[in-house]
C-alpha cells in the first residue's frame, strides 16, 4: 500500500509542471555552474607599491607577491580607494636610514574599503615578512611589528571556488525539493484527496509514511547525481551517502513543517523563500568565511554544508563528522514528527 502511494506521489510531483520544469533545470543549471567556475586559485597578491628606493621594490617581487608600481603615493591611495587593489603599500626613502641604523621598519600600508579585518591582518603579515629582508647585514633582528593570524583551516593548497560552492549546490536543490514537498502535501489536502485516501483502510501513519519515503528518496537522487558529476562521490562514498540521506530526511521535515501552516502554493512559496534564505547562510560562509558568526551554527543546516565541506575538501573521517550526522538525524526526525503532528489538526 505505502509502495503505491509512493509511486502516485512521484507521478503527482511530476505532473505540476512548474516543479517539473524547476527540478530539471536546476539539476542542469547546478551542475553547469559548478563546471564553469573556475577550477583553480590565484595564489599570488597583487598589490599597489609606491617607493622612491629601487632596491626595495625587488624585495616585495616574486614568492606569490606582484608589486605594480606607482609614481606618487597620491596616485597610489586613489587606485586603493578606488577598489583596484585591495592593498598598496608605501615605502619611503627614509627607510633606508632605518633599516640600515637597525631602527625600526615602519611599513605604511592602505587598504580597499571592502578589504575585511581578516585580509588585512594577514596582508601585514606577509609585509612584515618580507620587510624583514630589508634590514642590513650587520642588523640581526629587523624592528617590525608582526601581525600573524591563521585564516580557516589550513590546507597545503587554496580550496577553489567551484568545490566550495557544492554544499550550496546542494541547500539550493534542497529547497527546491522542500517546496515541492509542501506543495503536493497541500493541494492533496485542500483538493480532498488526501481525505478520499483516508477513507480507505489505510490510516493516517502510513499516509505520513508514504509522503516522508517519496520526499526522501527524491531529493537523495537529486543531490547524489550532483555530487557524483562534480566527483565528489569518491572522496568518501560512504560518509557522503549517509550525509545525503540524512540531509534529506531533515529537508522533508521541513517540508511537513511548511505544509502544515501554508494553505496554498503562493503561501508555500513565500515561507520557501524565507527558508531559503535561512538555510543557505551556512553554506555561504564557506565561499565567505569571514562573514562566519557564531550564531550561524544554530542552524540545522550548517551540520550538512560543514559535513560536506570537511568531507570532500579536506577528506574527513567518521570520527570527525559522526556528531554531525547523528545532530542531522535527531533533527530530521523531531522535524518530521512534529509536521506530522501539526498536519494532523488539518484532518480533524
Amino acid at each position: 500500500m505505502i509502495q503505491a502511494l509512493v509511486q502516485k506521489d512521484i507521478k503527482l510531483f511530476f505532473r505540476n509542471q512548474f516543479f517539473a520544469l524547476i527540478t530539471g533545470l536546476s539539476l542542469v543549471i547546478y551542475i553547469a555552474l559548478y563546471f564553469v567556475l573556475p577550477d583553480s586559485v590565484n595564489q599570488s597578491l597583487s598589490f599597489a607599491l609606491y617607493t622612491d628606493a629601487s632596491d626595495m621594490s625587488e624585495v616585495f617581487n616574486g614568492n606569490g607577491l606582484e608589486a605594480v608600481s606607482f609614481d606618487s603615493q597620491e596616485a597610489l591611495i586613489a587606485a586603493v580607494e578606488n577598489g583596484d587593489y585591495s592593498s598598496g603599500l608605501v615605502l619611503p626613502s627614509a627607510m633606508v636610514d632605518s633599516r640600515t641604523q637597525g631602527e625600526q621598519i615602519t611599513l605604511q600600508v592602505y587598504y580597499a574599503p571592502d578589504t575585511t579585518t581578516e585580509e588585512r591582518e594577514a596582508i601585514n603579515s606577509v609585509f612584515s615578512a618580507k620587510a624583514s629582508g630589508l634590514v642590513a647585514p650587520d642588523v640581526t633582528t629587523a624592528r617590525i611589528n608582526r601581525v600573524t593570524e591563521v585564516l580557516g583551516r589550513f590546507t597545503e593548497a587554496p580550496i577553489p571556488l567551484r568545490d566550495r560552492m557544492v554544499p550550496t549546490l546542494v541547500l539550493l536543490i534542497f529547497t527546491v525539493e522542500v517546496m515541492g514537498m509542501a506543495t503536493l502535501i497541500v493541494e492533496e489536502i485542500e483538493h480532498g484527496t488526501a481525505r478520499a485516501v483516508l477513507i480507505t483502510p489505510l490510516g493516517l501513519p502510513q499516509f505520513f509514511t508514504s509522503k516522508a519515503l517519496m520526499g526522501i528518496g527524491l531529493a537523495f537522487v537529486q543531490v547524489f547525481i550532483v555530487v557524483a558529476i562534480t566527483g565528489n562521490l569518491a572522496t568518501s562514498p560512504l560518509i557522503m551517502i549517509a550525509t545525503l540521506l540524512v540531509g534529506s530526511l531533515l529537508i522533508t521535515g521541513i517540508g511537513f513543517l511548511i505544509a502544515s501552516v501554508a494553505r496554498d502554493m503562493m503561501s508555500v512559496m513565500a515561507w520557501g523563500m524565507l527558508i531559503l534564505v535561512v538555510l543557505t547562510l551556512p553554506a555561504i560562509t564557506i565561499i565567505l568565511p569571514t562573514i562566519g558568526a557564531g550564531w550561524i551554527d544554530l542552524i540545522p543546516t550548517y551540520f550538512l554544508v560543514d559535513t560536506l565541506h570537511q568531507t570532500m575538501n579536506f577528506g574527513a573521517s567518521w570520527v570527525d563528522v559522526t556528531s554531525n550526522l547523528l545532530i542531522l538525524l535527531i533533527t530530521g526526525g523531531i522535524a518530521i514528527l512534529l509536521g506530522s503532528v501539526l498536519l494532523r489538526r488539518r484532518f480533524s
